[in-house]
């Protein structure tokens, strides 16, 4: 190959990363572009909310497809929950929001690249991701759901492996000890270490907390992670954890409060505090503490960390299940 030859296929490879770059800040400018404009109020009808999720799903999705990987967010801010699901039909999938309690108003656009079904879901928050391996996913984070209003979503069972993995990747990710984790999610499981109940159903508790870390739909919106995904679930409850350990520096206290939330625990410090010199150690607070549950809740958590997971080898596969 000659030197000129050379030079003019070198400078076509510099066109070609100049244009590839170019077309990476168009998608990315029209990401940001369709966050900051099509954003639907709480006041707008429903069906102009429903046809801007929709809208934003397709041209996220489609802008999304021409990058290598890539994540787009988005909390419409609603005062009630939309449904959202993508489905195949005729070759092409296509994204369709209802927008009335019973279900016969909807509106849908297609979408112009293959992505992965998403069940209907009700919504408030929304997540298009694209994976190194160039799939492309929706989810949808619920919101503002009771106790028993949990939707008919099948569960999946998660291996163990799968969960120490995720549980692993939590501990180092938001630096809380691995065996606090574990402790964590045998005392919200009853020692089952499963988000699926015998039903086939989420675990779900009275209050309507769901999954192995049990986090309250409000709570899991707000960590920005999908309640039914196990390692969102274990990555949202270890982040919140994480969280109370850092304001309330005492373990105990910190369980308190991922139990019963911070505002309850601060509160309990204020009572404490009238009465006593010093309030940052369990054994003081407890006496301040007026919810039955998290008086057991406490215990039950330190008792697992202790005799399972705390010490090598102090681990008994029966007692403790995941080891």
């Amino acid at each position: 190959m000659s030197r000129y030859d050379e030079k003019i296929r070198k400078g076509q490879a510099e066109k070609k990363m100049i244009l590839f770059a170019g077309a990476i800040v168009i998608c990315l400018i029209a990401i940001v572009f369709v966050v900051r404009m099509i954003s639907p109020s709480a006041e707008s009808s429903r069906q102009g909310q429903a046809m801007v999720v929709a809208n934003f799903v397709a041209t996220s999705v489609n802008t999304l497809s021409t990058m290598d990987a890539g994540r787009v967010q988005k909390d419409f801010g609603l005062r009630l929950p939309i449904l959202v699901e993508v489905y195949p039909k005729s070759g092409v999938s296509y994204v369709k929001v209802t927008y009335d309690e019973n279900g016969s108003k909807s509106y849908e656009v297609p979408i112009l690249v293959s992505v992965e079904p998403l069940a209907p879901v009700r919504i408030n928050l929304i997540q298009i991701l694209k994976d190194q391996g160039g799939k492309i996913y929706i989810k949808g984070n619920l919101v503002d759901i009771g106790s028993g209003a949990v939707p008919d979503v099948p569960c999946a069972q998660t291996s163990e492996q799968d969960i120490r993995s995720y549980i692993t990747s939590a501990a180092s990710r938001y630096g809380v000890e691995e065996a606090l984790i574990k402790a964590v999610i045998m005392q919200e499981t009853g020692r089952k270490f499963s988000q699926c109940n015998e039903n086939g159903g989420y675990v779900q508790s009275k209050k309507g907390a769901i999954g192995l870390m049990q986090l309250m739909p409000k709570t899991a919106a707000g960590l920005g992670v999908n309640l039914y995904d196990p390692q969102e679930n274990i990555m949202g409850g270890t982040r919140y954890l994480s969280d109370m350990i850092r304001e309330f520096k005492d373990k105990e206290i910190s369980l308190a409060a991922y139990n019963a939330g911070p505002g309850n625990v601060r509160n309990w410090t204020r009572l404490c505090l009238a009465s006593e010199s010093s309030c940052s150690d369990w054994n003081t607070l407890k006496i301040y503490v007026t919810f039955k549950e998290t008086l057991a809740y406490v215990p039950g958590v330190m008792g697992y960390y202790k005799s399972c997971y705390a010490m090598a080898n102090a681990c008994d596969i029966q007692k403790c299940k995941l080891c």
